[in-house]
């Protein structure tokens, strides 16, 4: 572990297991506007070189609109440290410790699946070579 980076300190590599606890009339607003949404004509280019890809959008918000009342579902969705939640700076594979820590110790979920993009693919990728 880097723990001697800048920015960086032992506490900061522990995961702080926290509740997010939307409403339900929110959840229930919010599964009435994916239910109601209003889709542009397809455009005469199909798929990605005429913009956002409108099938794959619209099975993206199926997916939310439909997902969303199961609250039997279990996601772990970790930010990078220093990124969004916790201040300071974390290397990818500071970042990838703590993750591991989060899933197997603090979860208890072995094996686990992770997926990133930007700096979240390079802490995946150190989760797949430690």
């Amino acid at each position: 572990m880097d723990a001697d980076a800048p920015g960086h300190s032992r506490a900061m590599s522990e995961p702080v297991p926290f509740t997010v606890d939307v409403p339900h009339d929110v959840l229930v607003d919010l599964i009435g506007r994916l239910t109601a949404t209003r889709w542009p004509p397809r455009a005469a280019r199909r798929g990605w070189p005429g913009g956002v890809d409108q099938e794959c959008l619209q099975a993206l918000v199926a997916r939310w609109r439909d997902g969303l009342d199961r609250p039997a579902r279990q996601q772990v969705n970790p930010s990078c440290p220093g990124r969004l939640l916790r201040p300071g700076r974390h290397t990818p594979r500071a970042s990838s410790s703590t993750w591991h820590k989060l899933m197997a110790d603090v979860a208890g979920y072995l094996p686990f699946c992770a997926h990133g993009g930007d700096i979240g693919a390079m802490v995946t990728n150190r989760l797949a070579v430690a």
